[in-house]
């Protein structure tokens, strides 16, 4: 977690970090940058809580792709402005 730049979580995984992690302790040293989907999935405690920890919630309406796909489009300008930064590559993790 701490290896990585950006993390990124579907809303209803989401829910599953919050639970998985189990001990406030743990939880705040693992919040999301972003957690994007359609958001029907994810408890208000929990966005309630990622919210108030700085991870940023976008809200995508589109019934056509899942909410993986609605991740990795928000990737796609953190990408660019890495390129230009001059990163050569970024690596994803799925879990």
């Amino acid at each position: 977690w701490r290896a990585s730049r950006m993390r990124v979580c579907a809303d209803g995984a989401a829910n599953r970090l919050f639970d998985g992690l189990g001990t406030q302790s743990l939880r705040a040293t693992h919040v999301p940058d972003l957690i994007a989907g359609d958001l029907d999935s994810i408890r208000d405690d929990v966005r309630a809580y990622y919210e108030r920890l700085g991870a940023r919630i976008y809200r995508d309406r589109d019934e056509d792709h899942h909410d993986l796909d609605k991740c990795l489009s928000q990737l796609l300008p953190v990408q660019d402005r890495w390129i230009q930064e001059g990163t050569r590559s970024m690596t994803i993790i799925v879990l």
